[in-house]
């Protein structure tokens, strides 16, 4: 019988096309089409990377030593064995690419982050092969080259997608310092099958996120909270400081406030009761002045500091800055506007050192 010269003289390329074929590969673009950039663009988000592990390093010197032996020795076992290693050398490439073909990761950053801290970030892989699932890959940031690397994490794991699936992982993230952060691309890493080979490729997740200024405790040295200034007390009873009224203990009120001397005359415990004060308010001044990069951080993280202590304690906070104000207001939201606005300040071309004071209106 006899086979089609063509087919026997060139197996190579019939191999390559019924390859492309079933992994639906593009052809390469021709340098005539679109410009350099483009090209590049197009290319780098898909570029494999392949590493051998330190498992595959022993293997791969097992199958040289077996080879050398077979060789020498013309002994059609050892042959055999030869050709079974290298196989399995080409299962592990073809499955490990199948693995990493047609994912796709988005990114979705948490609302409130601040430095120095463990945050998780939710990214979601889909599969898009409509047959071949994907097996056992890390998903991590993919290396900057000429950027600041603000922050350090620990890659996402996958075990098993389905086709055209969509799974959930977490990656964890720590940032050095607030402002906006810029996250753009991720490497997908896997050694499935056999842990031979370590095969990566770098795709785009493209997310942004605004890293919130430290809040500190306020030290003893720190001025203390205001008392009633810049206040109007109310004649009902409420969490001023001015004394309403005395009365009996009651089970849940707070112990901080039991009048001893009144209780000990009366020989019952007896509660301090406050007048209500309404419209306390102030200012937190931040003179954002040309200063160290240090002296300026600290300045920030003073000013996020005093806002968040004085509306927990049910003030009502602006912030004026010489880049802009904020009115005031009461509350988380008010909390979470004036952390937005100190992520994002910048210094003044105003030499003098920054500074941050509290007003009382």
């Amino acid at each position: 019988m006899a086979f089609p010269v063509g087919i026997l003289s060139a197996p190579l390329p019939w191999l390559a096309f019924i390859v492309s074929k079933i992994f639906r590969m593009k052809r390469p673009p021709h340098p005539t089409e679109g410009s350099h950039k483009d090209r590049v663009e197009k290319r780098s988000p898909t570029r494999r990377k392949i590493k051998i592990t330190r498992a595959g390093a022993w293997y791969i010197s097992a199958l040289l030593l077996i080879g050398f032996a077979a060789i020498n020795t013309g002994n059609n076992l050892l042959y055999l064995v030869v050709a079974m290693l290298l196989s399995l050398i080409i299962i592990s490439g073809i499955l490990s690419e199948s693995t990493l073909r047609g994912l796709r990761v988005k990114r979705t950053p948490p609302r409130h982050v601040y430095p120095n801290r463990d945050v998780l970030i939710k990214m979601t892989v889909t599969n898009a092969k409509k047959i071949f699932p994907s097996y056992s890959f890390n998903i991590e940031e993919a290396p900057l080259k000429k950027e600041r690397k603000d922050f350090s994490h620990r890659p996402g794991y996958v075990l098993k997608i389905a086709p055209s699936g969509e799974v959930t992982c977490f990656g964890e993230y720590r940032f050095k310092r607030r402002g906006i952060v810029k996250l753009r691309r991720v490497t997908i890493k896997t050694r499935f099958p056999f842990g031979l080979l370590l095969k990566s490729k770098t795709t785009d997740a493209p997310s942004e996120l605004i890293v919130y200024p430290e809040t500190r405790p306020l030290a003893d040295k720190e001025p203390p909270l205001m008392t009633n200034t810049g206040a109007r007390r109310l004649p009902r009873i409420g969490s001023g400081i001015e004394l309403y009224g005395l009365r009996e203990y009651r089970p849940g009120d707070d112990s901080r406030h039991i009048d001893w001397k009144a209780s000990a005359r009366t020989r019952n415990t007896m509660q301090r009761e406050f007048e209500e004060e309404s419209d306390k308010k102030l200012t937190v001044v931040f003179n954002n002045l040309q200063d160290t990069e240090a002296s300026f951080e600290l300045a920030v993280i003073r000013a996020a500091s005093l806002a968040k202590e004085y509306l927990a304690k049910d003030y009502s906070v602006a912030l004026n800055t010489l880049s802009g104000n904020l009115p005031h207001a009461k509350g988380l939201g008010q909390l979470e506007k004036i952390l937005h606005t100190l992520a994002l300040i910048k210094s003044v071309k105003k030499r003098g050192g920054a500074n941050v004071d509290v007003r009382a209106n």
